[in-house]
Order: structure tokens, then sequence, then C-alpha cells
């Protein structure tokens, strides 16, 4: 009896250190955790009551036996309810649940509820005889046996729900609910014959101890700064698809201007003056088209022999801001001046932050300066490629403008920086010209495209190391969370427009979807082809230049197991069930966006 209390309380102390490390902490709430806490916090009651019995039988002669027949009662309704939630625990590990309203679970849960409220009744219900010694205290009789009946049949469905997912034997969860089928086991065995030892009680407490170290039971703190990175994450590579969808469509422009140009050539008997400013025209508007394909959306065109490389790192985000608010300072009344930067804005970077900043700010200043009125707009984008991050600005104004002779000139350039130009670098005195060389001397590239009272668009583009790349080991992390430890779903929503890709990703945030966006098809495969995952994938029918059906087959050869959704227009709906015959296994009318979503995501 006395090695009884000893394990009993020996057991109780080491619950009560587990209780309050795991409790200290916000934890989130999956199901193998709530159910850890119930077993924990029953445990200590099952154990509290064994030593109290001990106590009473080693130290207190005057116990009326009356006393601990209630006591043996309470600690068969603590066998019923400890039972019961620990079947629920191995049914929940074995078939791996990890949302609370799988049909499934509810219907096993639902089951096993009548069941252990029948249990319940029985053990309060049916008499049990106790034999008391001065040594030891062993209950018997009818409402005994009907416990063990129950504990036997607790044991054997989770020995089922084992035996027909024999593949999570092998995973460390499943320790606990082995270790107490055998433990639980030899204590009845131990019990039948010795009536002296009582080990039900503690080999419950070794299953929950095992039970702790088990299972998963992530840190709120660092689970949610995982999630915030995986946003962050999430919204540069929208952020990116977005950028690269506006340079495409700004290729539109050019190729049409080109069309005019060979149209005009085609329809008039024109003059050698006129043919050669079609020529010329021609040519400025490919050599846009190629500025735009090869150095700024040319994402195979980034080549580290071709970066400076420097040691000394530097905050992108500071160096913005502050070209930014010392710019605001040149600006006139008259003039509409806006600043866009993309959100997702690496850390550090590597290279002449001194040069970069200067040349940044003076061309920024040039096009303030030669614009009386109307505007200067602004935009700084981002594309990473591994350890590589290029930089867009684009400076559009409506001001002087330049002859084309001048653009050419500016562009036309080989000579190096020479000690006067140096000089007036470091008062910011920096012409267009001047900024052309710095921005090449940097390994840079520069676009301007101008028309003499019209206004200026240049665009500098310039590539910078990476201080550091965690966005593959944080997207792992994050994913391996999300999809084991929680029931959140992610959503890929697939459209060209970007004012419905808000729309959509607001409202399926706000009922707790972590959503990706994606403005092309082909970006969709790719991903899936990257080993993405998503549990649901919304395809707008109407994308291009790749059909929605078109992804949905490029999807289907790649056997992707996401559940695909198809956005109809609203005269398309009396086809939707073509759709689903075609492999779609689900389709929204658009009309109704929000409804559908909410009804059908």
């Amino acid at each position: 009896m006395i090695v009884n209390i000893g394990i009993c309380i020996s057991f109780l102390i080491v619950l009560f250190i587990l209780s309050a490390v795991f409790f200290s902490k916000e934890k989130i709430e999956i199901i193998e955790n709530s159910y850890f806490k119930k077993l924990i916090l029953i445990t200590i009651i099952g154990l509290s009551i064994e030593s109290i019995i001990y106590y009473n039988i080693l130290f207190v002669s005057s116990v009326p036996t009356s006393m601990y027949d209630i006591l043996v009662k309470i600690l068969y309704i603590y066998y019923t309810f400890w039972m019961f939630y620990f079947v629920l625990y191995g049914f929940v590990v074995f078939f791996q649940i990890k949302d609370p309203n799988e049909k499934k679970y509810k219907k096993f849960k639902f089951y096993m509820c009548i069941f252990y409220s029948l249990a319940l009744v029985f053990c309060i219900v049916l008499p049990v005889e106790i034999t008391l010694t001065d040594k030891y205290l062993y209950p018997y009789g009818i409402g005994t046996t009907f416990q063990y009946i129950f504990s036997t049949i607790g044991m054997t469905i989770i020995g089922i729900c084992g035996l027909m997912n024999l593949k999570q034997f092998k995973k460390k969860e499943s320790l606990p609910l082995i270790a107490c089928m055998i433990f639980g086991v030899i204590s009845i065995v131990v019990q039948y014959f010795f009536h002296e030892f009582l080990f039900i009680v503690p080999s419950h407490a070794i299953a929950v101890v095992l039970m702790y170290f088990t299972i998963e039971n992530p840190d709120v703190k660092m689970v949610k700064q995982l999630v915030e990175n995986r946003k962050i994450i999430e919204r540069t590579s929208e952020e990116k698809s977005m950028f690269l969808f506006k340079m495409t469509q700004g290729l539109k422009e050019p190729i049409k201007n080109i069309d005019k140009q060979v149209l005009r050539y085609e329809q008039g008997n024109n003059k050698p003056s006129e043919v050669k400013e079609i020529i010329t025209n021609i040519d400025q508007e490919n050599g846009k088209m190629n500025y735009l394909v090869n150095d700024v959306i040319g994402i195979d065109s980034f080549d580290n022999n071709n970066i400076k490389k420097m040691e000394n790192c530097y905050n992108l985000s500071a160096l913005l801001n502050d070209i930014k608010i010392r710019v605001k300072n040149y600006i006139q009344n008259d003039i509409d001046f806006t600043f866009t930067v993309t959100k997702s804005i690496p850390k550090e970077l590597m290279g002449d932050s001194i040069k970069l900043k200067q040349v940044f700010m003076s061309t920024i200043l040039n096009s303030i300066n030669h614009t009386k009125k109307g505007f200067v707009h602004v935009d700084v984008s981002l594309i990473t490629k591994y350890d590589l991050c290029r930089i867009v600005m684009t400076i559009e104004d409506s001001g002087e403008g330049l002859e084309l002779s001048k653009v050419n000139d500016i562009l036309n350039q080989e000579e190096p920086i020479t000690e006067q130009e140096y000089l007036k670098l470091e008062k910011l005195d920096i012409d267009l010209p001047l900024s052309y060389k710095i921005i090449k001397s940097l390994g840079g590239t520069m676009y301007i495209k101008s028309e003499v009272n019209k206004g200026t668009e240049i665009t500098m583009t310039i590539d910078q190391y990476l201080a550091e790349n965690k966005e593959e080991e944080l997207n792992n992390k994050v994913d391996t969370y999300l999809k084991s430890s929680t029931s959140i779903k992610k959503v890929l929503v697939v459209d060209n427009s970007e004012e419905e890709q808000k729309k959509i990703k607001n409202i399926l945030e706000k009922m707790g979807y972590v959503v990706s966006i994606s403005m092309f098809g082909k970006d969709c495969v790719d991903r899936i082809k990257n080993k993405e995952k998503y549990d649901i994938i919304l395809i707008n029918d109407e994308l291009s230049p790749t059909s929605g059906m078109a992804v949905l087959q490029e999807l289907k050869t790649l056997k992707d197991k996401s559940k695909k959704i198809v956005m109809l227009e609203e005269d398309k709906l009396f086809i939707a069930n073509h759709y689903l015959d075609d492999g779609f296994d689900q389709f929204i009318d658009k009309t109704k966006l929000q409804d559908e979503l909410r009804k059908k995501v």
C-alpha cells in the first residue's frame, strides 16, 4: 500500500509540473490538445482519489465503510470519463482528424456519447462490493465487472481503429495509446491476482505523460509569427504576379502603336520623310518592347555576373521612405505627386545604397523640375528570384518632355563618369545623362519614353543581392503547421481581374481561409508543378490567354488533388453542368459572388 500511495503522489507531482508548463502559455486549440487538457485534469482527479483511499487505509482507522463505497463510485465515474475521452483521442490520432466538423468524427463521437452515457448510468446504479483490510481495498461485484467490460470495449475500439490505420502505428502520436493498452492489461491482471496492487490509474498517468511529449503542441506566438510571415510571402507572390501582369499589359501599347504605323504606311502614298518618320516610330516602340521583355520582366536575365557585388547591406524600405519625404519638399501645389511602393520589401539588400539613392532621387527631382503643372507619379516594384532582387522604378510625368534625338543621345552614351560629374553627384546636381551613366555603372538599365509637351516616362531597373532569403524555409514551416495542426484551408484564386481578386480574397479571408492570388493560368499550373498545395482552386472561366478549362486539363494531368471551382458569368450558367462533367467539382455564379462563396467554398 505504501508503494501504491508513493506511485500516485509521484505521478501527481509530475502531472502538476506538466500542467503548469502546458497551461502557462497560450496554445493553438487543435483537437488533440483539447483532449489532452481534459485527460490531464481528469487523471489528476483520479490520482487524488486513489491517494485519499490509500491514506485513509494506512493512517485513518475510523473511516466508515460507506465512505469507501462513495470513493469507489467516484473512482468508477472517473474511469468512465477518462476512457470516453481516451477513446475519442485514439480515434482522432489514428484517423488523423483535423476538422471537428468532419462527418465521420461527429458520427463516432455521437455513438461514443451514447455508449459512455450508458456506462455512467451502470456505474452509478450497479452495486459494488468492497473487501477492506489493513493492507488493501479490493472492489468486486457486478458494478466492478461492468467497469472491466466497458474498459475492455474501449480498448478494443482503440485497437480496431489502429488496425484500420496501421501506418499510424509508426508515428509518435500512437505511443500513448499503445502504452495505455499494454499497461492497462498488465494492471488488471496484477490487480486480479494481487489485490493490494492498484495500478490502473497510474497506467492512465503514464499514457498522459507520454501524450504530453508526443502531441503537436505549437506555441501561439510562434505560429502567429509563421502565419504572418506566410502572409508576407504570399503578398510578395501576389505583387509579383500583379507586376508582371501590369508589365504585360504595358506591352500592348507599343504593339498597338506599331500596328498603327504599319497601317499608316499601307494606306497612303508616303513621302520619304513620312516613311522615315514611320520607321523611327516603329523603332522607338520596338525599343520599348525589348526593354520591357529583356530588362524588366525578363526574369531569366537575372545574372549574378552582371551585379556589382558589394558587402555593405542597406534597408531598401528606409531608403525609399527617405527619398519620398525629401522629394515632397520640392513639390509645387499645381503638381499631383504620388509615390507608391510594393508592400513586400526584403529587409536587407546588398549594394551601393548611396549612389542608388542619389540617382533615384535626382531622376525624380528632374521630372519635378520639368513639370510646371499636372502630375508626377513614382512607382517602385520588386521581382525576387532565389538570392536576387530586381528593383524597378518607373517615373511618369506630364511635363515638358524630350525630343527623340535627345532621348537617343542620353541612351547611347558610352563615356565613363568624369571627376566633375562625381562632384555633381555629391550635390544631387544630376541631369538625365548623368543619371543614365550612374545607373549603368551600378549594373542597371534605363529606358526613356518621351514626347515634347506631353511628358516623359522613365523606367530604371537594378539587380541587388538579398542579404538573406528564408522564404522557402518559412513556407515549409507554415505549410506543415497549416496542414497537420489546424483545419485552416488554403485557397488559390486564379483571375485576370485585379478588382475581382481583391473582392474574393476579402470575402474568403473573413471566412478564415488562407488565400493566394494568381493572375495567369500558367502561373497556377507552375505553382502546382512546384509542389505548392491548396485545398481549393477557384478559377475564372474567362481567363486569358489560357482559358479556365485549359487550366483544369493541365491540373488534371498533374493529378492535383485540390477541389476545383469554376467561376461563371450569368450567360454561361445554363451550361454549368458541362463544366462539372469535364472535371470541375463545383461552379459559382459570379453575379452572386459573396453568397456563392460562403455556400460552396
